[in-house]
C-alpha cells in the first residue's frame, strides 16, 4: 500500500527473504536488522519503484543449498539486498559477511 512504513523489525535464521516487495511504490523499510539468513534479504522485485531503503543491517546472508532448494527457488547467491526495478532509493544501509 502506498505510503506504508516498514521498520524496526528483526530477522533471525530466516529461511527464505526477510522483507520482500512486489509491485509497490512509495513504501518507506527503515531500521530493520537481520542475522543469518538464507537467500536475498531485503528484496524489492518487479514494477516496486520510488520506494526508500534507509538505515538498514544486514549480516550473515546465507547461500541456498543445492539439497535445501525449494522448487521454483531462485535465491541461489545470497544477497543482503536485491532490487529488480528501478528507480529506488537507498541509504545509509550496512550489508556485513555474506557467506558463499
Amino acid at each position: 500500500m502506498e505510503g506504508s512504513l516498514i521498520d524496526r523489525n528483526s530477522f533471525r535464521e530466516s529461511n527464505q527473504r526477510c522483507i520482500s516487495v512486489e509491485g509497490t511504490s512509495n513504501v518507506t523499510i527503515s531500521h530493520n536488522t537481520a542475522h543469518k539468513t538464507l537467500g536475498h534479504c531485503i528484496y524489492i522485485g518487479f514494477e516496486s519503484e520510488s520506494n526508500l531503503i534507509a538505515n538498514n543491517l544486514v549480516s550473515d546472508t546465507i547461500d541456498i543449498s543445492y539439497s535445501d532448494r525449494l522448487s521454483g527457488e531462485t535465491d541461489y547467491d545470497a544477497c543482503a539486498f536485491v532490487n529488480r526495478y528501478n528507480p529506488n532509493h537507498y541509504a545509509n544501509n550496512v550489508a556485513v559477511a555474506a557467506e558463499m
